[in-house]
């Protein structure tokens, strides 16, 4: 009986099949839109600040030139990659690379890795904010096909405004002696659980 436009309830009043979602599905999309639009661009800006401050020509760069910061945030999504990974259950069998997946097996998808893969990627354990994604492969981060990531366009829009008021606001990023950044332990997010940071002003 519930109205309105707004995604939830859209789920709440969706069907698949003739049969709406029960509570753990809807739980389920909740929880995981709500990490995805929270938990995953925050790490995605901290991890990126974080990896910048260690290199300060790249991030005068962005200064000098702002035109730079879109590609910058390719580059800090491919390299933070806040979800670590994703499970998905084969439809049908198929061979990847002279192996056999099973129909009804369970594939686990580690994007970190596929955003590693020197098979891709030119100098793929090296953060490059100049990386011509032109001529190497897009980024898995925000993962392929019907499963892309909804606020895909959200997160990068937030990542650049985040740039943009950084490296205007800010001359320069470091950490504070004996006190480095902390990451917090899971399988699933990655991600700064602390960051101490000194800022510099303009």
């Amino acid at each position: 009986g519930c109205t309105g436009t707004d995604l939830l309830t859209i789920w709440i009043n969706a069907e698949i099949n003739g049969e709406k979602l029960d509570e753990s599905q809807l739980l389920f999309e909740h929880v995981l839109l709500n990490v995805g639009g929270a938990e995953t661009t925050r790490s995605a800006i901290a991890g990126g600040l974080e990896r910048l401050s260690n290199d300060q020509k790249q991030y005068d760069a962005l200064y000098e030139d702002p035109s730079l910061i879109p590609n910058a945030v390719e580059e800090i999504l491919r390299w933070v990659c806040p979800f670590v990974n994703m499970y998905r259950t084969a439809t049908r069998d198929y061979e990847l690379h002279g192996k056999v997946i099973k129909e009804g097996q369970q594939v686990g998808l580690t994007y970190p890795a596929g955003n590693r893969d020197p098979r891709k990627f030119k100098d793929p354990h090296t953060f490059n904010i100049f990386r011509d994604f032109s001529k190497e492969a897009k980024h898995l981060s925000f993962g392929l096909g019907p499963h892309f990531c909804l606020g895909s366009s959200l997160a990068r829009l937030e990542i650049r405004q985040s740039l943009e008021e950084m490296t205007q606001r800010v001359k320069r990023i470091s950490s504070p002696e004996g006190k480095p950044p902390v990451y917090v332990s899971s399988s699933f997010v990655r991600g700064l659980g602390s960051y101490p940071a000194i800022l510099e002003p303009r």
